[in-house]
């Protein structure tokens, strides 16, 4: 496309080396115009001076929601991690029925991911969505889930999208999720609503994932019969063992939901004021053409490489989940830094780019302990040691005098805070932080659902190529954040300097530790899908995969962790889930 910046080339150069056959589909080059400010939660929280402001704040989110999907005339795509909670419920509910009274046969997809320990139950949600909607209506509801592997490369969805129409967007990082930004000590986060053929992209990218479940159709369907979602279905893609559920309504439509046509959006011609912008995605385990579908890894990562006066990244966490064990924080077994990303991000910062980070608190817990955290265990100086420490690996043509001198002047890393001095709500839970945005040399900033954090899941975000518009978000969002964050020292250069030549330790895979960490994580999602276990069957389970550990102890655990569940409800119980959302 004309006219997109250095960044934007860079970023699409990449894609167009990595998968060319996927612009369309997977990734795309387009416009859309933004439609106010961007969404934050709390909703202004970091203009109030030096105050966390109103910690409990309005329902204005899940209303935005509400007031996109009502203006449907063919076709709506919502997809998200997890299945919504709360007014999220509540307003998805209003809006179908809103919908209904209309008339109009519109289509409706909804796709959730089926996170391990965390299964979804999609024909709940279906009854919670249609339960003031007529058996004739003519609306066409599919609700699905999905999830791939049952280890750390795991792919299940994780885009949050809300497209209407190929006209009507909103997208970010915002989860569904009642407790965590609509009642006290909520998360940060931030999404974006755009009008425009950008809408287009989000539906498309929804296709393969809807594809996917037509590619397993004899394992979805018994006698042309279909599973009603109640369970998940139990299969194997290319090896992985696989959770699949999908339901509709009314019983009466086809048993596979129909694929987005561009036929299906109206033709607006550019708005003034419209913006161009790159879509970018990847489906992680879900192949296309036997070929990883992954194109938005190596768009993010040109992007950062691009820089050649900033850098601001707003990231829950940068490292993988960690695990403290004896006083050293180490990666979950399996678990790597994004050492591209940090190549990159290092490389700008040898070339004296600054280099900007707001991270979230470690083990921030909105809504209490049993709820999921945000932030996968590293320290400021932890993410800034192994930036620095990947950075001189990779450029062993900058001396450590001059490295010190560069993390001195051009690089910070801070903790997200709900004033200039705590980091900590009235309550006393830590501040979270859940945005997924890069900003590079204030001409172009992504905002999405991908970390940056490694994880093989389904992603998607735009990359807003617009210097008029990435300066009002720094205005909006950026600025008034960074100038609440940054006051506090979290991450010293002497600190920086030492953590960088300092050990690494990792994991002994042999060791009693990590195949019990790895055992315990197996062993949830093999509960989770069979309800009960018999604790001999578990032990010959876990002997076939050559883990010697201490089965009825992990059964144990897991069991009183079930059982906290079910006396305090919600979407994610296991700390262990906090580097998936």
């Amino acid at each position: 496309m004309a006219g997109l910046s250095y960044v934007g080339e860079a970023t699409v150069e990449a894609m167009r080396r990595d998968r060319p056959d996927l612009q369309g589909t997977c990734w795309n080059v387009t416009w859309g115009k933004v439609v106010g400010e961007v969404l934050q939660t709390p909703p202004k929280n970091f203009l109030v001076k030096d105050s966390i402001g109103n910690h409990t704040h309005s329902d204005f989110l899940p209303k935005r929601m509400y007031d996109i999907i009502v203006r449907a005339e063919r076709w709506v795509d919502i997809t998200s991690l997890s299945t919504p909670t709360g007014k999220f419920v509540d307003y998805f509910s209003k809006a179908l029925k809103k919908l209904h009274d209309t008339g109009r046969p519109v289509t409706i997809r909804i796709l959730f991911g089926n996170i391990i320990a965390n299964p979804t139950n999609v024909h709940e949600v279906l009854q919670q969505l249609k339960s003031e909607l007529p058996e004739d209506t003519a609306l066409k509801i599919w609700v699905g889930s999905s999830r791939v592997g049952v280890t750390v490369e795991s792919t299940w969805n994780h885009s949050k999208i809300i497209a209407v129409d190929g006209q009507y967007l909103l997208q970010g990082g915002h989860n569904l999720w009642d407790k965590h930004y609509l009642q006290k000590d909520p998360m940060h986060d931030v999404s974006v609503e755009l009008e425009g053929p950008v809408a287009r992209d989000g539906h498309i990218f929804a296709n393969w994932m809807w594809q996917f479940f037509s590619s397993i159709d004899g394992v979805l369907f018994e006698d042309g019969v279909i599973f009603d979602g109640r369970l998940p279905v139990k299969t194997f893609v290319d090896g992985d063992p696989t959770r699949v559920q999908l339901s509709r309504f009314p019983d009466s439509i086809s048993r596979e939901a129909p694929q987005y046509e561009a036929k299906c959006s109206f033709n607006p011609q550019p708005a003034v004021g419209a913006a161009k912008i790159i879509s970018l995605g990847r489906y992680g385990k879900l192949q296309i053409n036997s070929a990883p579908t992954n194109p938005s890894d190596a768009g993010i990562e040109a992007m950062l490489a691009s820089a050649c006066k900033s850098i601001r990244i707003a990231q829950q966490d940068i490292g993988p989940l960690a695990v403290p064990v004896s006083f050293v924080t180490v990666p979950f077994p399996g678990g790597v830094w994004p050492t591209k990303y940090l190549q990159a991000i290092g490389g700008a910062l040898c070339r004296g780019v600054d280099v900007h980070i707001v991270v979230s608190n470690p083990y921030s817990v909105p809504g209490g302990a049993k709820m999921a955290q945000y932030g996968n265990g590293w320290t400021c100086v932890d993410v800034g040691g192994m930036l620095v420490k990947v950075a001189m690996e990779s450029n062993p043509e900058v001396s450590v005098e001059k490295m010190s001198q560069l993390v001195r002047s051009h690089l910070q890393v801070s903790y997200i805070r709900s004033n200039s001095t705590s980091k900590d709500w009235p309550s006393g839970e830590h501040v979270g932080n859940h945005s997924k945005v890069i900003i590079v040399d204030e001409i172009a900033y992504y905002i999405g659902s991908q970390n940056l954090y490694i994880a093989n899941l389904a992603e998607w975000g735009l990359i807003l190529d617009d210097e008029v518009q990435t300066a009002q978000f720094m205005e909006h969002y950026w600025k008034p954040m960074w100038k609440q964050t940054r006051p506090a020292e979290d991450c010293p250069a002497d600190a920086v300097m030492a953590r960088a030549s300092s050990d690494w330790p990792q994991y002994d895979p042999s060791s009693l530790e990590a195949r019990t960490l790895t055992a315990t994580a197996k062993m949830k999602d093999f509960i989770f899908d069979a309800v009960t276990v018999d604790s001999e069957e578990a032990e010959a389970f876990f002997a076939n995969l050559g883990l010697d550990v201490d089965v009825k102890g992990i059964l144990a655990s897991i069991a009183e962790g079930q059982d906290d569940k079910k006396n305090k409800p919600g979407p994610v119980q296991y700390s262990r889930c906090c580097a998936v959302q």
